[in-house]
């Protein structure tokens, strides 16, 4: 049994009054983070922020969806493949893997196709 696995009318007075005042801070915190967050969604929205941030996210997943429709096309050049590299990059995925995988398919198939004419 450790420490703080003891019940708190068991422990020692000063480490219930340290509680407390945890508690107590965490909860004044708490209460300035909800108030910081209302002002800043009431100046947002007075700016027209709401509206703003939905377009920002509609041209965000316009951006995905051509991305991923051009990794999902077979590239039958190098240019192809460069614009699937330069679509990955502009993306900026976190993971990458879906556009390596695409490009690692075309540079196979055209490997490929060399080696066969």
């Amino acid at each position: 049994m450790s420490f703080n696995d003891r019940k708190a009318e068991q422990q020692p007075e000063p480490v219930r009054a340290w509680y407390k005042a945890c508690a107590e801070q965490k909860s004044e915190s708490e209460a300035l983070w909800k108030a910081y967050k209302t002002k800043v969604e009431e100046i947002d929205c007075e700016a027209g922020m709401d509206g703003l941030e939905d377009a920002y996210n509609d041209s965000v997943d316009a951006m995905w969806q051509i991305g991923h429709r051009i990794f999902a096309t077979p590239a039958h050049t190098l240019d192809g493949i460069i614009i699937k590299i330069r679509a990955g990059d502009r993306m900026g995925a976190p993971d990458a893997n879906e556009a390596f995988l695409s490009i690692a398919a075309d540079v196979r198939r055209l490997a490929a196709a060399e080696a066969t004419s």
